[in-house]
């Protein structure tokens, strides 16, 4: 796939809407864009401050106003103590959300239970402003988002003060478009097209590219639903090159089979578009998810580089999803993009290969299955000049093309066959096949 030729910006209507939208209010200080105040570094006291706040401080909240905000003169660090907090003490109350029975969503029973959905977050963060009464100016927007579930905890520092221009992927308000605080707002239809993001898609300044099976012909035309037919699934990310090696570099792609059920009717009066494209909602099964294969092209854009995620994917709904990493020090990736993908081909492909972590990257072939007596062309990405394929006696052809080291190979006998690099005595492989 073509990222440049089949660009989402190119001919989805609210993507590019987007790409041409600037944030409205973006100098909060004076002439001193909000994206030069944020200095994580900065917060890292103002954040361990909260976050171990004395239990006996927690118990009104005037006196966890107090204790959050009183020791910073600065209004932003005063908010960050308050939001930090928040995000760090109150759990997202899914089931209650799922089911519609929900406890008190007052300022006091929040701060009380320690769980919420978005109303409750909404109201205790209001309440601790004005109970700092330090002039913190807070108002509440009622509206909808999309994705639920936030442990207490959860990486969700990427919310703070993000930039309107990438907050309406998520959010929007129910009444005045004005709120959206983006110079070319979104209708709620239009809204409702966008990708399903997760807590590790702004971290790393990341964008949907393309994907396979967007039903571009359809009158709604739901980024976060693709319709193929031929097994073969393709997505294509474009990150910021430096944002993404901070937060350590790593991305994968996961499919999972899944079951519909029906569409839950909680919040509608909020936002709701009719006749939707399909009549059900699809939830993760769980269980043992398949792997894609992953390798980065650059992207025309300095500073940017695109991220190919590749697989065969079984017939069916399947839940597939892009990770992507937050922090160098966690080893886990997180949701970046949710996809449901309806797979009417066969489904009949075999295994992908094992991906192994590491510099090196696996690209081709896709499918884990080798045939003895057959020849296989082998790509693979690294910093290093070799390649090596094991066991291996009949190498037909290597070559370098860019990134990329290519190895054509004989296969001539039974069992596992590993490809990767070779930097002197050390090795690096990228992934395992069986024939």
């Amino acid at each position: 796939m073509s990222p440049s030729s089949d660009d989402v910006t190119s001919w989805h209507k609210a993507m590019a809407k987007l790409a041409t939208a600037a944030p409205l209010g973006s100098g909060a200080r004076g002439s001193v864009p909000v994206s030069q105040m944020l200095d994580e570094a900065a917060f890292v006291k103002i954040d361990s401050h909260a976050i171990n706040t004395p239990s006996k401080c927690t118990a009104t909240l005037a006196a966890l106003a107090h204790h959050l905000t009183a020791p910073f003169p600065d209004e932003l660090h005063k908010i960050r103590a308050i939001f930090c907090w928040v995000a760090s003490h109150i759990a997202y109350d899914y089931k209650g959300y799922l089911s519609g029975v929900r406890g008190p969503q007052t300022a006091e029973a929040v701060l009380r239970t320690r769980v919420s959905v978005c109303e409750g977050y909404a109201n205790l963060f209001l309440a601790l402003c004005e109970q700092a009464n330090c002039g913190l100016k807070a108002f509440k927007i009622a509206g909808a988002a999309m994705g639920v579930g936030l442990e207490a905890g959860d990486p969700c520092k990427p919310y703070f003060l993000v930039s309107p221009t990438q907050f309406i992927y998520s959010h929007i308000p129910k009444h005045d478009p004005a709120n959206q605080f983006l110079s070319v707002p979104l209708t709620h239809k239009e809204w409702i097209e966008l990708p399903h993001l997760g807590p590790s898609f702004r971290i790393n300044g990341m964008r949907l590219v393309s994907a396979t099976g967007h039903q571009k012909s359809n009158n709604m035309c739901l980024l976060s639903y693709l319709h193929i037919n031929n097994d073969y699934l393709e997505i294509v990310v474009e990150v910021s090159t430096a944002k993404f090696a901070a937060t350590g570099g790593l991305m994968m792609g996961q499919i999972t089979y899944g079951n519909l059920g029906p569409i839950s009717t909680v919040g509608k009066s909020l936002v709701w578009v009719d006749n939707p494209p399909h009549k059900d909602s699809l939830h993760d099964r769980g269980g043992q998810a398949m792997t894609m294969i992953v390798h980065s092209t650059k992207s025309p854009v300095q500073g940017r580089t695109y991220y190919h995620l590749r697989a065969y994917v079984p017939h069916g709904e399947l839940v597939v999803r892009v990770m992507a990493s937050i922090s160098p020090s966690l080893t886990s990736c997180y949701p970046a993009l949710t996809f449901r993908v309806n797979n009417c081909g066969p489904g009949k492909v075999p295994p992908a290969p094992v991906i192994y972590a590491g510099s090196v990257k696996l690209v081709e072939p896709i499918t884990g299955q080798l045939k003895v007596g057959e020849k296989v062309h082998f790509k693979v990405q690294g910093p290093q000049e070799g390649i090596i394929m094991t066991p291996c006696k009949k190498i037909l052809k290597f070559v370098r093309e860019g990134d990329f080291q290519v190895l054509d190979v004989l296969i001539d006998s039974h069992g596992e066959w590993r490809v990767g690099h070779v930097n002197g005595r050390q090795y690096s492989f990228a992934g395992l096949y069986k024939a």
